[in-house]
């Protein structure tokens, strides 16, 4: 598969996944991955694997322009980073892209979080905010929440939490047993 192709439908089979897990629909557009009435995530996800790059890119522009764009809203960045049981070399047309993910992990971080980093501006693309791999909050920081064969970190007391903590508690009450969403408490 053509790397730009295989970025395309990743981005879109973890879009589908992390909507799932959230219970915050895809974006039907362009602009922001998920929005609902309530919340509004961009997602930015890397491939751990050996040669890849360890910066998410933001694109600066985003930071502002999504407020403007979709109102009043609890924005979040998701930074995840995940695994392929193959290299993406090796990754054809007709695979499930899905079945090919070993593990997630995502980190939301409130929407301001980024501002930290300064902007980059590249000679051909840009401006971006690179955030590296390792300046992403300690786990111990963070409530845990696992769906599958990904963990998604939220930020402690904030209402991303208790949206997760509501949509883990309710799985917990399904007699469906294939269902496996659920949280790690404060230690």
């Amino acid at each position: 598969m053509l790397p730009r192709r295989f970025t395309t439908k990743i981005d879109q089979c973890h879009r589908g996944w992390l909507g799932q897990a959230l219970g915050i629909p895809k974006a039907g557009h362009n602009g922001i991955d998920l929005v609902n009435d309530f919340f509004a995530v961009e997602l930015k996800a890397k491939l751990k694997a050996k040669d890849y790059s360890i910066n998410f890119a933001v694109n600066a522009d985003q930071v502002n322009d999504f407020p403007q764009t979709y109102g009043e809203r609890q924005y979040y960045w998701a930074f995840m980073k995940y695994t392929l049981s193959k290299p993406v070399c090796e990754v054809v047309e007709r695979d499930d892209l899905e079945q090919l993910v070993t593990s997630r992990e995502v980190w939301c971080l409130p929407w301001t979080w980024v501002q930290s980093f300064p902007i980059s501006y590249p000679k051909r693309s840009g401006p971006f905010r690179y955030v590296p791999i390792k300046q992403l909050p300690k786990k111990e920081t963070m409530t845990i929440f696992e769906q599958g064969k990904g963990k998604i970190y939220a930020p402690r007391d904030t209402d991303l939490e208790a949206l997760l903590i509501n949509r883990a508690l309710s799985y917990a009450q399904e007699e469906d047993q294939n269902t496996s969403f659920y949280y790690e408490e404060e230690s």
